[in-house]
């Protein structure tokens, strides 16, 4: 009986651990994927701005049919800002989560120390 509940508590501490390092990787991921889309919107929006500025002066960057103005139209269509701002939203809560993640682990680590040194004082009383 005691062996089955040995097992049992392993498994779930695996699994447990598992998890952990799965949510760990999908932070990295997410984080990283959060971090190229923010790039790829700003440069995006600099052509814009680029192409806006050229166009006002008659002489356009692109052609209509050019893939870069396909690219820029995307900034007038609101459906493609509310799914970039749920992406940067995401990633940002994802890093905020590890932010506080390391916060947690901090604090645990200072608690421990602190009650380190009390026990080390009441013993040397």
């Amino acid at each position: 009986m005691e062996s089955l509940f040995l097992r049992v508590s392993e498994l779930i501490f695996k699994v447990i651990h598992i998890l952990h390092v799965s949510q760990e990787i999908a932070i990295w991921i997410g984080h990283w994927i959060g971090r190229f889309l923010v790039t790829a919107i700003f440069l995006a929006a600099v052509t814009a701005i680029a192409f806006e500025l050229s166009k006002s002066f008659g002489s356009p960057l692109f052609e209509p049919s050019h893939w870069m103005y396909k690219v820029i139209s995307l900034f007038g269509d609101q459906n493609s800002w509310v799914a970039a701002t749920a992406i940067v939203a995401t990633t940002v809560a994802m890093g905020h989560f590890r932010t506080l993640d390391i916060n947690i682990e901090k604090a645990q680590a200072e608690n421990e120390e602190r009650r380190k040194k009390q026990r080390e004082e009441a013993t040397n009383a």
